[in-house]
């Protein structure tokens, strides 16, 4: 299977494609996504309008192709701009139909649990590898994708947010040289990797 990465120019993509991108990024944030309650497609419309709005948290990234067939995307911008981007994406979500009424609360509570990543870092947001494809390696093309962006960027520093609980991502990560942050708490897990 041959596999090309390139950098995710959405708005320039075909309608199946934005589909395919949705549902990863969804899938890749599925533990915020649920603190909206919306229903799956709903957030999937929302998704699909944050992939083409150049200053969500969504818009910028990677995708690989398999066989010329959208298999993983990545999220990934600048650790400085985290705070804008992240505030396009949670009021564009916040604005849509369907979003529970208890939301607002549940993402204060949500919010308690994440430990800053460094300004200075290129900050992966989301990844995401087709069910059907993961354990082919893409997982690991994409990451070493991200980390040449950063370079290429400037940037001598990674950085990402992983679920606590995930244990499987934890390890992957870990196997990359990625390290935990301190202090080290809440529901989210920051992590690190300087690179060479």
């Amino acid at each position: 299977m041959a596999t090309t990465i390139r950098s995710a120019q959405w708005q320039h993509a075909a309608s199946a494609e934005l589909a395919i991108a949705a549902r990863l990024m969804a899938e890749a944030g599925a533990t915020f996504y649920a603190l909206f309650g919306m229903s799956e497609a709903a957030l999937l419309e929302s998704l699909t309008r944050q992939l083409l709005a150049s200053e969500s948290e969504i818009a910028h990234g990677l995708a690989v192709f398999a066989d010329g067939q959208l298999r993983a995307a990545a999220a990934c911008f600048p650790a400085a701009q985290m705070r804008g981007r992240q505030l396009a994406s949670l009021m564009a979500l916040l604005g849509e139909a369907g979003v529970a009424a208890d939301a607002q609360a549940r993402l204060r509570s949500y919010r308690t649990g994440l430990v800053a990543v460094p300004p200075d870092s290129y900050y992966l947001a989301r990844i995401a590898v087709a069910a059907e494809e993961r354990g082919r390696g893409l997982g690991r093309e994409l990451i070493a994708a991200f980390e040449r962006l950063a370079r290429d960027s400037g940037f001598a520093l990674a950085s990402l947010h992983v679920t606590r609980d995930n244990a499987s991502a934890i390890a992957f990560y870990e196997a990359l040289g990625y390290r935990g942050q301190v202090p080290d708490s809440g529901s989210m897990r920051a992590m690190t990797k300087e690179l060479r």
